[in-house]
């Protein structure tokens, strides 16, 4: 999978699982996106997601913890990871140098 998930970013996804009282084995972090109508640029989206992957999905594991995203938008996207900042960022998408 070309989108990887830092360890730094896996670890507060299991925080988040742990607050909100989510099985880390059973959820997953996705990677969504919405085109505007008449605009040529993406948003994504990040959200948890207890539906298990689909046949169109790509899954990266890190410390136990699963990152999913259509294998379409991860083309699109390219070489990213998917990090945590601490100073207030929060999750934070960022191209491979």
């Amino acid at each position: 999978m070309s989108v990887k998930m830092t360890e730094r970013a896996a670890q507060e996804f299991k925080n988040v699982c742990g607050t909100k009282s989510l099985p880390v084995e059973d959820t997953m972090l996705r990677i969504d996106s919405e085109r505007n109508e008449g605009e040529k640029k993406l948003t994504l989206s990040l959200r948890l997601d207890s539906r298990g992957p689909g046949a169109e999905d790509a899954i990266e594991t890190t410390e136990g913890a699963r990152l999913v995203i259509d294998k379409g938008l991860e083309d699109a996207l390219g070489e990213a990871y998917l990090d945590y900042r601490d100073d207030g960022g929060g999750f934070v998408l960022e191209r491979a140098q």
